[in-house]
């Protein structure tokens, strides 16, 4: 892809973890290596008894610990002695010179010596009355007896039943307008306890058209689960089970209520069905798209991975994926494509030789459109090209903690970084891809360095001035990285945006328009029904309505489309505007109003 937000400097950035032996025995008579004591007797007293009558140090007896890292060998444990064996022959060795053998024997033999008689003579039946056994629990080791009780604790405990769903209660929702005006409704249901258990067997709820006049029951609101992998599996790989709810409402019933409840028209999804249309037209042989065409109005500079990255954004975002929706089949050729493209290091861009800017959009929008490819689907054959991905990009990092146009660049630029941020932010969604902590910080610490006006407003590169597409890009990295709504400076950026740089049609600038979307259909309140009531009446108008390019956006008069981007671009980050009803959930409670 082209450079959304052109550098206003003319200069680049240049080329950016011992078992001792026993000795052998003197020519005394053999003697018989030392039993042990049971494995509760402490070893310290023997050794120092042995210090004070000259008797050699005896070797701490077998545990059946082996040496590895504590692990219990099954052969130790059969060469453990009888502990009560132990204590009715105490043992002297024969010769206090001689040091005892390391090794412990279950049996030891017999020998000449005082200590072997005795042993045989203690073997011999002598006729007198057999004494009384001692009680296994002296016999047996504190670990037994301890696993016994506890085995023995956990099956009472498991006899015990407690009612079902006892614990579950009243659940309340919070409603509103989609206005943002303050409602005091309350909906309230309860869950019944048997419904509860059977929802995991619950069918999957499929897309339906939406009926706009049906009124709104939020009482419906279901989140849709991903389909099992038996029900979809196309032979790419078991699935993660995923439930994530950024990408929750792109699908179904939820769908749906999102739709309605922001503010969504039959004319924006009927704009969106035309743009997908135009956009599966547009798919390569290969499964990827081109910056240059089929299409008119192309652009010089071929950037297949931005390209096919930010169509493959445009169908997800609608709901569609790899494993299911009408354009599954373009969605996955379309991620063979960009993961056939990807090196081991995780960079896709080896083969975009139009400059080291669109190289770096290009990586971010690829690392964002397999991480959501995971995070909706819990594909497994997808978790490692999107882990690769968010590990090169937080490589890429610069020292000021932002990206730039090359890898570790010496600074960087706002509207880089912000695709970077949005990359991470999808990796966070997935449920267990990993990424440094050092990132969020660098990127905090970024943001400071372009701040205008205490975060209200923001500057392309440090000390340069602010502008709309900067301003709104600015407060979204603030909105994901943690500024509340409350946030003074969150609300006087808001207000700037609306005040300064309301949606006008005649002043297109679809860039800007991506970034203050999503910021605005965020933050909520009446300041996104300001927003959404002039953007879903113009936008879908200014879609081209016949011909070849029907659904498509021309690129004419945009700030950075005509020069920048071309159709393909400006169609795209379109299609991301009407789909923000339900492309992200949002991340404040839209219904409540601003203090």
């Amino acid at each position: 892809m082209s450079n959304l937000e052109p550098s206003i400097d003319s200069s680049k950035s240049s080329a950016g973890p011992p078992v001792p032996n026993g000795s052998p025995a003197d020519a005394s008579p053999p003697t018989p290596p030392l039993v042990p004591p049971p494995p509760p007797t402490s070893h310290q007293g023997r050794r120092k008894q042995s210090a004070t009558t000259g008797e050699p140090p005896l070797p701490p007896p077998p545990t059946g610990v082996g040496s590895a890292k504590g692990v219990r060998w099954r052969g130790e444990l059969d060469e453990l002695p009888d502990p009560a064996a132990t204590k009715a022959k105490p043992h002297t060795p024969a010769n206090p010179a001689a040091k005892a053998s390391p090794s412990a024997s279950a049996a030891p033999p017999k020998g000449d010596s005082p200590d072997a008689d005795a042993d045989s003579a203690a073997a011999e039946p002598s006729g007198e009355a057999e004494e009384p056994k001692e009680d296994l629990s002296k016999k047996a080791p504190p670990w037994l007896i301890s696993m016994i009780v506890h085995l023995i604790l956990l099956v009472i405990l498991g006899l015990i039943s407690t009612p079902v769903g006892e614990g579950l209660g009243t659940v309340m929702m919070v409603l509103g307008d989609s206005t943002g005006d303050s409602f005091d409704a309350l909906a309230e249901f309860s869950i019944d306890p048997v419904d509860a258990l059977s929802d995991a067997e619950s069918e999957f709820i499929e897309d339906a058209p939406i009926d706009f006049d049906t009124p709104l029951e939020f009482d419906s609101l279901k989140v849709d689960q991903p389909k099992d992998p038996t029900e979809a599996n196309i032979g790419v790989g078991p699935m993660v089970q995923v439930t994530n709810p950024m990408f929750g409402g792109r699908r179904g019933a939820t769908k749906a209520e999102l739709m309605k409840r922001y503010g969504g028209t039959p004319q924006t999804a009927e704009a969106v069905d035309s743009g997908l249309a135009w956009l599966k037209r547009q798919q390569m042989d290969n499964g990827a798209w081109s910056m240059r065409g089929p299409y008119r109005d192309g652009v010089r500079n071929e950037n297949k991975i931005a390209a096919t990255s930010m169509a493959l954004l445009a169908f997800m975002g609608d709901g569609n994926t790899h494993r299911e929706g009408t354009y599954a089949d373009e969605v996955l050729k379309g991620l063979k494509f960009l993961t056939k493209e990807q090196r081991r290091d995780g960079f896709f861009c080896q083969k975009v030789v139009s400059g080291d800017d669109e190289q770096a959009y290009a990586q971010a929008q690829a690392t964002i459109a397999v991480c959501e490819a995971y995070a909706m689907t819990g594909d497994s054959w997808l978790k490692p090209y999107a882990q690769a991905s968010l590990d090169y990009c937080s490589d890429a990092q610069s020292a000021t903690g932002g990206w730039r146009y090359r890898f570790r660049d010496i600074e960087g630029d706002l509207s880089v970084t912000g695709w970077y941020v949005m990359a991470f932010q999808s990796g966070r969604a997935a449920p267990d891809l990993t990424i440094d902590d050092k990132v969020w910080y660098g990127i905090d610490r970024f943001m400071d360095t372009v701040s205008l006006g205490a975060g209200s407003a923001y500057g392309y590169l440090p000390g340069y001035g602010e502008t709309p597409s900067m301003n709104a890009e600015g407060l979204l990295i603030r909105q994901y990285t943690g500024w509340q709504r409350e946030h003074r400076s969150m609300q006087r950026g808001v207000k700037n945006l609306l005040d300064n740089y309301m949606f006008d049609i005649d002043q297109s600038d679809v860039y800007y328009w991506y970034y203050a979307t999503q910021v605005l259909h965020h933050y909520g309140t009446s300041a996104w029904s300001l927003w959404n009531n002039r953007m879903r009446e113009a936008l879908p108008q200014a879609q081209t309505k016949r011909g070849r390019e029907k659904g498509s956006w021309a690129p004419q008069g945009d700030k950075w489309g005509d020069r920048a981007g071309g159709r393909l671009y400006t169609t795209c980050l379109s299609l991301y505007c009407l789909e923000v009803y339900y492309r992200h959930m949002p991340l404040y409670d839209m219904w409540e109003e601003t203090p």
